[in-house]
C-alpha cells in the first residue's frame, strides 16, 4: 500500500520494521547475550527508519490548532502554552521559572506568557480592591466601548456607595450619557440608585464581578490567552488515542495486512457539574446569576428575582408560581 499524498510505501516500511525486530530477537537469544551496542544500534536504526521516512520538504507540518477563540501556530506551541497557563493558574510560578531555565527552544514565548499573566492578575487584583488605574491604562491601548461601560458603571456605584451623590450625578452627565441609546438597557437600572440606594452593596459586588469577567474576556482576546485551561481535555484525548493505538499494535506485525490502523475514536466530553435553568428567564444560572429560593420554597434565578422586585425597589413581590409573597432581602441564595 502506497500513500499517494506523501508516497509512503507502507508494505516496505512494515517489512523493514519486521526484519529489524527479528534481528533484535536473534541478538537477545544468543547464549552469551547480545553484544553491548547491538540493542542501541538496533533501536537507532528502527527510529531512523520511521523518522527519515519522508524528506524534509515532504513531511506534513503540524496543523494550526484552535483552542476556544484563539488560533495557535501549531500543536506543540499550543500544548506548551496550556501547560504554562495551567501552572500559573494553580500557583506553580516556581515550576514555570524552572521550566524557563531548562528550556532551550521557545524560552522567549514562555517568558512572554508568564509576564502577560502577571500583569493580567495585577489588574484583576486592583479591580477587586475597587482600584481601576491599570484597567484605565489597558483601555488606552485596547479601546473597548463595552468594557468602558462596565468601568464607568462601577465607578458610578462606588460613588453612590460612599454617599457622594453629587459626584455620581455629574458622572451621569459627563460619561454615562455617552452610552445612550446603544446601551440604554444597561444604564437605566443604575439611575434608580440616585433616589433609592437600597441593595447598593449587592449591586456593587455584582458590578465588580461583571467588570472582572469583561476585562478577562478582552485581555484574553488581545493577548492570545486561552479562555480556560484545556489541558485536562488534551490529556484525556491523548490517553484515549494512545490506548487505541497500543491495542492495535498487533496489526502492524500481521504480514497479510498491508494497512496501518489510522482511525481513532475520540470520546465525547464529560460534564459532571450541576446545571440549573431559571424557569422564569429560561437562562443558565452561573456565578454572577445564582439560583435563589423564595420564601415559598420555589427556586428561580437571582436575575429573575431582581426583575420581579424591580431591582429591589419593591419591598415584596409575588412568586411567579404561587400566590405567596417574598421579600427581596429574605430570599435564600443557593450555590450549585
Amino acid at each position: 500500500m502506497v500513500d499517494s499524498k506523501y508516497d509512503i510505501d507502507y508494505r516496505r516500511l512494515r517489512d523493514e520494521t519486521m526484519r529489524m525486530i527479528d534481528d533484535i530477537r536473534s541478538a537477545l537469544s544468543l547464549d552469551n547475550g547480545p553484544e553491548p551496542d547491538t540493542l542501541s544500534h538496533a533501536e537507532a536504526d528502527l527510529v531512523g527508519l520511521w523518522k527519515n521516512l519522508l524528506s524534509e520538504d515532504c513531511r506534513p507540518a503540524e496543523f494550526d490548532v484552535q483552542v476556544g477563540n484563539q488560533i495557535y501556530p501549531n500543536s506543540t506551541q499550543t500544548v506548551t502554552y496550556l501547560v504554562v497557563y495551567y501552572l500559573l493558574e494553580n500557583n506553580c510560578a516556581d515550576v514555570v521559572e524552572r521550566l524557563i531555565s531548562e528550556t532551550k527552544d521557545g524560552k522567549d514565548e514562555i517568558i512572554k506568557i508568564r509576564d502577560g499573566y502577571v500583569k493580567f492578575k495585577k489588574v484583576i487584583s486592583q479591580i477587586s480592591e475597587d482600584s481601576t488605574f491599570l484597567l484605565e491604562e489597558f483601555l488606552e491601548g485596547y479601546p473597548s466601548k463595552e468594557l468602558e461601560l462596565y468601568l464607568v458603571s462601577h465607578e458610578f456605584l462606588l460613588l453612590i456607595h460612599k454617599g457622594r451623590y453629587d459626584e455620581a450625578l455629574r458622572l451621569c452627565f459627563k460619561k454615562l450619557r455617552s452610552f445612550v441609546p446603544t446601551y440604554i438597557q444597561d444604564v437605566k437600572p443604575l439611575l434608580r440608585f440616585l433616589v433609592n440606594p437600597t441593595n447598593i452593596q449587592e449591586a456593587l459586588k455584582k458590578s465588580r464581578s461583571k467588570l472582572i469577567e469583561k476585562f478577562k474576556s478582552k485581555y484574553i482576546e488581545m493577548n492570545g490567552m486561552p479562555n480556560r485551561c484545556y489541558l485536562r481535555e488534551l490529556f484525556e484525548t491523548g490517553t484515549s488515542a494512545f490506548l487505541q493505538l497500543s491495542t492495535s499494535g498487533s496489526l502492524l506485525f500481521d504480514k497479510d495486512d498491508s494497512t496501518l490502523p489510522m482511525e481513532i475514536k475520540i470520546e465525547k466530553g464529560r460534564n459532571y457539574h450541576s446545571l440549573f435553568i431559571c424557569p422564569v428567564l429560561k437562562t443558565l444560572c452561573v456565578d454572577e446569576n445564582i439560583p435563589v429560593m423564595l420564601e415559598c420554597g420555589h427556586v428561580i434565578s437571582l436575575e429573575a428575582a431582581s426583575v420581579l422586585s424591580q431591582e429591589g425597589v419593591l419591598n415584596s413581590f409575588k412568586c411567579p408560581y404561587c400566590p405567596e409573597m417574598s421579600k427581596y432581602e429574605n430570599i435564600l441564595r443557593l450555590r450549585i
